[in-house]
Order: structure tokens, then sequence, then C-alpha cells
């Protein structure tokens, strides 16, 4: 009987071995046809936020001299939650009822009201990434 057990064991032990050969790790693909924006926000230095996705709606910091701290990934922008926020030239997503957004947001601290991550104003003076 142990030596079913045993030769059992080797067996499904063998297998799992085996099936990492079978693993593999691949970056996600993004269709850039319908991007229209990417800030990853990791410049680490200056008041310009430039769009990745090559569309130009690059942005400026507002209120003061950005706080730049390290990152998931590089450097990223520390927003106070009281008054700063990122401002584009012109309105990104006007046109577009549905659209999908993706961030990595690490809050210091839990706030007693609610804050925005995007807010979209037609007009200025407050209008981008807040």
């Amino acid at each position: 009987m142990k030596t079913i057990i045993v030769r059992l064991t080797i067996l499904c032990l063998g297998l799992a071995f085996a099936s990492l050969l079978f693993i593999s790790v691949s970056d996600a693909q993004l269709d850039m046809k319908g991007v229209v924006a990417i800030w990853l926000l990791d410049e680490g230095k200056g008041n310009k936020v430039t769009d990745a996705s090559g569309n130009a709606h690059d942005g400026g910091f507002k209120s003061g001299e950005p706080k730049w701290v390290d990152g998931m990934f590089g450097k990223a922008l520390s927003f106070d939650g009281v008054d700063d926020w990122v401002e584009m030239n012109a309105p990104v997503v006007v046109d577009t009822v549905d659209f999908t957004m993706g961030c990595w947001v690490n809050p210091g601290k839990t706030q007693k009201t609610w804050t925005n991550i995007l807010s979209s104003h037609q007009e200025p003076p407050r209008r981008g990434i807040s």
C-alpha cells in the first residue's frame, strides 16, 4: 500500500513539474486604434505630463510644483487631494459616451469626503486628471 502511495505521489509531482514547462509569460497587448490618451505620470521631474499614445494630449500640473515620488514602475505623481490636478490643453474625452480607464492608485489616507481620479470638464479652470 505504501508503495502505491509513494508511486502516486511521485507521479503527481512529476505531472505538476511537467505542466510548468508549458506555462509562458507574455505582455498584455494594447489595441492602439481606440486609445485616446495614455498618461504614465512617470516623468519624475518638471511640470509637464506627456501623452504616450502619440495623440498629443499633453498636460500640465496645476497649483504649484508637482510632488514626484517613487511609484509602482519608476516615478509617480503624488496628489494632495485638495488642489492638485493635471490640466489638459483641450478636452480629451468629448464625444465619447463609453470609455475605459485604467490606473494605479495608492490612497495615502482615507478621506471623509469623495474625491475624483478623472474628471472631464469642458471649460477651464479644471479640465483633466485630478
